[in-house]
């Protein structure tokens, strides 16, 4: 189980990873998880609202998470 799944299911969250797409990356030189989520499907605000705590309970794994969402500028969510 991922640290994503862990968190979903301690937060009793339905996180539908079907509607979801993931995919790796190297942004910077560091490794990067990008979660593409279409806009008819979440609002930006709902995207926040699970990726802030869900970075603070990756802290061991996860440095930050940046959230962008469209027609806005990109949001870097730290620990």
């Amino acid at each position: 189980m991922d640290t994503l799944d862990e968190f979903t299911k301690s937060e009793d969250i339905n996180y539908p990873t079907t509607e979801i797409r993931q995919k790796i990356a190297e942004i910077g030189g560091k490794f990067a998880a990008i979660f593409e989520i279409a806009e008819d499907e979440a609002t930006c605000e709902e995207v926040a609202n699970f990726v802030r705590p869900a970075t603070k309970f990756a802290k061991n794994e996860v440095d930050f998470s940046l959230l962008k969402c469209p027609g806005e500028k990109p949001v870097v969510l730290t620990n």
